[in-house]
């Protein structure tokens, strides 16, 4: 069994900040887009493959998550 790279997630979070986000703006996207695919998940009871934050960081390295600042 191969064993798990216990920095996986290290260099996810290097390759956010390769993005040019600050550390709030990479915790606020990555918290609202894990938020939406959990939600995703356990309304059509579909069981993640990973946790939903490594998904989460994952598509905002892949630009698959688009976001915008609000004004007020």
């Amino acid at each position: 069994m191969p064993r798990k790279d216990p920095y996986k997630n290290v260099k996810l979070y290097e390759q956010l900040n390769d993005k040019g986000l600050n550390d709030f703006e990479i915790v606020r996207v990555v918290s609202q887009e894990a938020k939406r695919i959990n939600e995703h998940a356990m309304l059509n009871e579909k069981e993640l493959s990973e946790k939903p934050v490594t998904i989460a960081m994952r598509n905002v390295i892949e630009d698959k998550v688009k976001f915008v600042y609000d004004e007020n």
